[in-house]
């Protein structure tokens, strides 16, 4: 299991992973998951310390960040490969005309 701290300084940016990975809050404040499965579309969720994890498909683009001062996540694996995107980078919408 690979565990990361977030807190005001440190958050996941956007990255994909090789693999499903599993996320939970273990200790600490709240984090909000978004997702995006095509780089396009996306969705947020909030996970609480404690309660239950989420699923980030392998392939699937996500971020992580804290919600308050400090959180502690884990991953269900931690011999995972992450593909980092630059950071300016977000999902963007489809041009409408094209759609």
């Amino acid at each position: 299991m690979k565990k990361v701290v977030l807190d005001l300084d440190k958050y996941l940016s956007w990255r994909s992973a090789d693999r499903d990975l599993e996320v939970k809050v273990t200790n600490g404040d709240n984090v909000v998951l978004t997702i995006s499965p095509n780089g396009h579309d996306a969705h947020s969720m909030h996970l609480e310390n404690g309660g239950a994890s989420a699923l980030v498909k392998g392939g699937e683009w996500f971020t992580l960040e804290t919600i308050g001062l400090r959180s502690e996540i884990c991953f269900n694996s931690d011999d995972f490969r992450e593909t980092v995107e630059a950071a300016d980078w977000m999902p963007v919408p489809r041009d409408s005309k094209n759609s």
